[in-house]
């Protein structure tokens, strides 16, 4: 027992799972944070999901841009744009150290949605990477974005909407730069009517002309909006129903002032933190609407009232929703604690699995659900823990990437990805209701349902028969390490553990 006194808190895990539904628990973790720590399993002991969540939304009030000293002067030392070079060689070198930077980028925002304390943050920014779709170009423009979804997606959605509609990343991502005076550009207002806020059935043809003349000088200088007042057009604009010499910050008013805006969002609210193959029933698409349309779209008391509602914890919303890449990726990190000894193993990752941050397809975004499984990307996987565990040989390569702008992302294919596993709380959870270190059949029963309880959103037929025949050759050790690890590794390679 000597391992469990180091720890007084591990002893409460298992009367707080006994006090506490464990599937609710991990339901509630898996949906509002990147997933359930062993570290998290211990703080949270005793608490129900109402003083859960309020510690959740407490720890992600705070912000803090992700950008560091030294990202910023390297920033400043990268050529801004192609007509500060003198050469193709240089146009060449700036795209090349410009995907370095953004590739960087990647896997310090990665690195924060695994380990960062504001875990409700980190998942409402990345629901908006995947809504507010955007592929910036440039590296200082990447942080701008980033840092906008993370400071203010859990705010009102109308001030993150215009701080992204301001954004040089976005005004270049849908060439809002060339929208100009006798010459508008519609590709900005149609996607902001079209995938950002109401939605195909909602507006005219009309409105979408009449919206790309307001938003006409809307652009940017280097990293900075700019308004270009004589690139502007200052005739009247009649948008939904609505006339007036509208400009793009009154277009957006307008489009919030629609009460089919908090509809079409809170569909895809729903659809991410609740239930994703199953339409919402009407009548809570009702309460949801009304409450985020009367509250000037607040995000964050959005997002809190429905982790709080019995419909939320309905067994028709468990473990039906197929992790993203991203989500199963930094669900496996806070498990396991694990360090890659290289960074490009967190990129070749994504490139496997088919979700690169900062890399949408397209301005859609990931399609998402069963989307993200095919015969490749589920083998890997169910072999990724062993993989990462074991340093194995890698037997897949990342596809060949078409885009222009994205070639060199990651520089050739691994053979191995190095990885560091700190099992030492794992193991402590596993056996905090155990007898003794010794492998009695009645601990390694105990041991096994507590693994199971804490990977699983539920237990699949005869997984106990299964998990047995894992520590059949261990049989004999005098301690139980060796046995959690196998029956660990057995249960991350089961398909039940892509779900959430």
């Amino acid at each position: 027992m000597s391992n469990l006194v180091k720890n007084n808190n591990i002893l409460f895990i298992f009367s707080f799972f006994s006090i506490m539904n464990a599937p609710d628990l991990l339901h509630l973790i898996q949906r509002a944070t990147f997933g359930l720590s062993p570290a998290d399993a211990v703080r949270f002991a005793n608490k129900n999901t109402n003083q859960v969540i309020d510690i959740l939304f407490e720890e992600s009030k705070k912000f803090t841009p992700l950008i560091t000293q030294k990202d910023k002067e390297e920033e400043e030392e990268a050529p801004k744009d192609r007509k500060e070079t003198k050469s193709e060689q240089d146009r060449r070198m700036m795209m090349k150290e410009n995907r370095q930077a953004i590739r960087k980028l990647n896997t310090q925002w990665l690195t924060q949605m695994m380990q960062a304390e504001g875990q409700v943050r980190e998942k409402m920014a990345f629901f908006w990477h995947g809504h507010l779709v955007c592929q910036p170009r440039m590296f200082n423009h990447a942080v701008q974005y980033v840092n906008i979804l993370r400071e203010k997606g859990l705010g009102k959605f109308g001030e993150l909407l215009l701080a992204i509609s301001k954004s040089p990343a976005m005004l270049a991502y849908l060439n809002n730069q060339q929208n100009r005076k006798n010459r508008p550009n519609e590709n900005f207002a149609r996607e902001v009517l079209e995938l950002f806020t109401l939605g195909r059935g909602n507006y005219t043809e009309n409105d979408i002309k009449e919206s790309a003349r307001a938003f006409t000088g809307w652009g940017f200088a280097t990293s900075e909006f700019v308004f270009r007042e004589k690139q502007h057009d200052t005739g009247e604009k009649t948008f939904l129903g609505k006339t007036g010499k509208w400009k793009g910050e009154d277009i957006i008013q307008i489009i919030l002032a629609k009460k089919e805006t908090a509809i079409f969002l809170v569909k895809k609210i729903y659809k991410f933190f609740v239930n994703e193959t199953q339409t919402i029933p009407n009548d809570i698409l009702a309460d949801l609407s009304k409450r985020y349309f009367d509250s000037e779209y607040d995000t964050g008391r959005l997002l809190a009232y429905i982790f709080n509602q019995k419909w939320f914890f309905e067994e028709k919303n468990k473990a039906q929703k197929i992790k993203s890449p991203i989500e199963f990726l930094c669900n496996l990190q806070r498990q396991f604690d694990i360090t890659f000894d290289n960074t490009d193993s967190l990129i070749f990752i994504q490139k496997i699995l088919g979700q690169i941050l900062l890399y949408p397809p397209n301005v859609a975004g990931w399609a998402g659900g069963k989307g993200w499984i095919d015969s490749s990307t589920l083998l890997f996987r169910l072999r990724l823990g062993g993989l990462l565990y074991r340093v194995s040989d890698i037997d897949l390569q990342a596809k060949e990437e078409f885009d222009v702008q994205n070639k060199g992302l990651m520089i050739g294919n691994l053979k191995k990805m190095k990885a560091n596993f700190n099992w030492e709380n794992l193991e402590n959870y596993a056996k905090s209701n155990a007898k003794s270190q010794k492998n009695t059949t009645e601990n390694l029963e105990k041991i096994t349902n507590n693994l199971i309880t804490f990977f699983l959103p539920y237990s699949p037929k005869n997984i106990q028969k299964y998990l047995d025949t894992q520590v059949n050759s261990t049989q004999n050790n005098t301690k139980t390490d060796a046995n959690i690890r196998q029956i660990t590794l057995a249960i991350i390679a089961l398909p039940e553990y892509q779900l959430c």
